[in-house]
């Protein structure tokens, strides 16, 4: 799945301030959050047509 930090957000890192980092962090969860429901989305389609 990788780090989930945008291009610009890993170039960009060493150059930003902790409270920059924090939100790019929380930004990360966020991001990680959504691809889990879509991934558990997609698994439970997959497992209804399975079961069709």
């Amino acid at each position: 799945m990788g780090c989930l930090r945008s291009r610009v957000e890993r170039q960009k890192w060493n150059e930003m301030m902790p409270a920059e980092k924090m939100k790019v962090l929380d930004l990360c969860k966020l991001r990680k959050q959504k691809l889990e429901a879509i991934i558990a989305k997609k698994k439970a389609q997959q497992d209804s047509q399975l079961s069709d």
